[in-house]
């Protein structure tokens, strides 16, 4: 097995899925359970809290996967460039650009804009189910077109430690 990462403390990890297409039964209920309810289309992603029992999961799973711990500077950049929220359902996803958005869909639980957000989703806050589940899958982008791989290059997995930002900044053009 491979070393477990110390990560409990990070507040909240970013999981992105990649393009290996390969699963078992177990690995896909996992996968449904970090990007609720679906295995993940490949280049999205999801924020979980780094709690000792989310990351033995992510070991599990750590071909599939790509994750870490976002700087609040990206985080921002990601929420700012790629975040929408869908008010009913049913509804076109709507952009998370403006902040009274935010006021309108978590005002009454105290997240009144984007920086709201950055620091709960940062920190693993008391409001960090609630935006996570506002928020839903994320479109980070394909890595394989993102990093310029070939299908017989290395697939971008397991833990990205201090290279998180790099990566999701290379995604994103920042």
């Amino acid at each position: 097995f491979r070393k477990k990462p110390k990560m409990a403390s990070a507040g909240a990890l970013l999981v992105v899925r990649n393009n290996d297409p390969h699963s078992c039964r177990e690995n896909k209920e996992i996968l449904k359970e970090f990007f609720g309810g679906r295995t993940g289309k490949f280049g999205t992603g999801r924020f979980i809290r780094a709690t000792e029992e989310n990351i033995e999961k992510l070991m599990r799973i750590s071909r599939l996967v790509y994750f870490g711990k976002l700087s609040r500077k990206m985080l921002t950049e990601l929420i700012q460039r790629r975040a929408t929220v869908t008010k009913a359902e049913g509804e076109e996803p709507i952009p998370l650009k403006d902040n009274r958005i935010v006021e309108e869909q978590l005002g009454s639980h105290g997240i009144l804009c984007v920086a709201d957000i950055v620091e709960e989703l940062h920190t693993g806050g008391e409001q960090f189910e609630l935006i996570r589940d506002l928020l839903g899958a994320i479109e980070i982008g394909d890595a394989m077109k993102g990093f310029k791989m070939t299908p017989a290059q290395f697939v971008l997995s397991g833990d990205m430690k201090d290279k998180m930002d790099e990566k999701v900044a290379e995604l994103l053009g920042v």
